[in-house]
């Protein structure tokens, strides 16, 4: 798998935890804050690409700081 890939991943999942976002262009350069993500959604987004990529064995915490779509993209591209 690919960061195109992981990304498309990615936003997936966002569509999912905040539906309003639907229809909405999102960019690897897009913050999770900056698109309503708090903490909680955060989690919840770093679990359902884990499980996703069926990386359950890490811990979420390796994925604390990293704030855009793209940083997530490449954490989780990392762990691959």
């Amino acid at each position: 798998m690919n960061r195109q890939e992981i990304t498309a991943l990615i936003i997936k999942n966002l569509y999912e935890i905040v539906p309003e976002l639907e229809g909405r262009e999102l960019r690897p350069e897009d913050r999770l804050s900056d698109l309503g993500l708090n903490s909680i959604d955060r989690a919840d987004l770093i679990s359902m690409v884990m499980e996703d990529l069926s990386l359950l064995q890490n811990q979420r915490s390796q994925f604390i700081g990293l704030s855009s779509i793209g940083e997530l993209a490449d954490g989780f591209l990392g762990k691959l």
